[in-house]
């Protein structure tokens, strides 16, 4: 037969209940986004060079972007901090690095060229890339190298192994449409391209080179990711009247989530843990930063020297990229020639707070350590707790 609680066991187990819900916020505040508390800068060239896309390598040791100006590519050594220029092609744009860290592939929208470059020593072998490309991306598995054309509305996939056998697939729409970034899904099963002056972007199932969807809705889209596990999609539109990043869910093909940012928003880049997207805010001098989970920003940093822009005080942020362990965030200043590092400290909850200034201002609610209101509740709890299971076992002996 089933025994009713008393009351005095009725209050402990009350009492040790809301210990557990308080330990469990306290646990919870504990969890925060990755925030910014240091930055370096690099010169990677002249203030008048425009320094536009970048990558990294998978072992985090460099820092590949290009110079549109100056025709040349920078690797940036993290291990000691210098920079290695080399020239390559006329206007460089899109740079992606293999799977397996042995080679950048580069797009010379001027050259109408592919470049590959072998990370340790920079020498470059030169392949045709088709009418203006302006993308390259390797698929996950490393024997696709993709690209995209511009001028004539093109997509392009090249065979790794031989470099030299390509298949096409044309985008299409209603006049140009302009094909700018390309992201392939996890499972190398579909790529993503954005067509600026389409307003559109396109899904192309890479097994048959056929175009499988086209989305709409935005504005100018430029930077696009794929989550990781393939079901949504980040699209950022830089049109000045949009200023905003679109998050698509790849099952419905509807766009679920919008989220105003800077102005012109260009690259765009997941965390490794997909909890954080950072958004270079090209018009501007400023990247934002969004926690992917309540689909809001949490913060908003300033990014390098406006005294040294060459385009009227504004930097001009464009190529971001989070380094494979996400303890860094880069980014490449367009206007001022300049690769910016920031430390990420994911203890830390991003606030405006820790990023006024361009610096790291900590809050003691954010540091990642206690957050003392719940402390202070969660011993009063304890004590209450405590009190009432003793009070119990006293009346058990009487």
């Amino acid at each position: 037969m089933l025994r009713k609680a008393t009351p005095v066991k009725r209050s402990i187990a009350a009492a040790w209940v809301a210990v557990a819900a308080v330990f469990a916020v306290l646990v919870g505040s504990q969890s925060a986004q990755a925030a910014i508390v240091g930055d370096a800068s690099y010169v990677l060239g002249q203030s008048s060079d425009w320094v536009v896309s970048l990558d990294v390598t998978p072992d985090g040791r460099y820092v590949f972007v290009t110079n549109y100006t100056a025709n040349s590519v920078a690797r940036f050594d993290t291990t000691d901090s210098t920079v290695t220029n080399t020239s390559l092609c006329t206007h460089p744009y899109g740079v992606s690095i293999s799977p397996d860290g042995t080679t950048a592939a580069i797009a010379c929208s001027g050259s109408n060229a592919l470049v590959y470059v072998n990370v340790n020593t920079l020498t470059t072998q030169q392949t045709p890339g088709g009418n203006t490309p302006i993308a390259a991306a390797f698929n996950h598995a490393g024997t696709k190298i993709y690209s995209a054309s511009e001028v004539d509305d093109t997509f392009r996939a090249v065979d790794n192994s031989s470099r030299l056998s390509v298949s096409t697939v044309a985008i299409t729409g209603t006049g140009w449409q302009a094909p700018f970034y390309i992201a392939v899904s996890p499972d190398d099963t579909k790529a993503y391209v954005s067509n600026i002056v389409g307003n559109t972007v396109t899904e192309i199932a890479l097994d048959t080179l056929t175009v499988t969807r086209t989305f709409t809705g935005f504005n100018a889209p430029l930077g696009l990711e794929v989550t990781a596990d393939g079901s949504g999609l980040w699209v950022a539109s830089s049109n000045a009247s949009a200023n905003d990043v679109k998050y698509v869910d790849l099952n419905s093909g509807a766009v679920t989530h919008t989220v105003t940012v800077g102005q012109g928003p260009r690259e765009i880049a997941l965390s490794p843990d997909g909890s954080q997207l950072a958004v270079a805010n090209g018009a501007e001098s400023t990247i934002s930063l969004i926690d992917t989970a309540t689909f809001s920003v949490t913060a908003t940093q300033p990014v390098g020297n406006p005294g040294t822009s060459s385009h009227d005080g504004i930097v001009g942020s464009w190529g971001i990229k989070y380094s494979p362990d996400g303890s860094k965030l880069y980014v490449a200043n367009e206007y001022n020639g300049s690769l910016q590092a920031f430390t990420l400290d994911p203890a830390l909850a991003a606030d405006p707070q820790n990023t006024a200034g361009g610096g790291a201002v900590e809050k003691l609610a954010n540091t990642g350590g206690p957050n003392w209101m719940s402390l202070g509740a969660l011993g009063l709890l304890l004590a209450a707790a405590g009190s009432l299971t003793v009070l119990s076992l006293r009346r058990r002996k009487v």
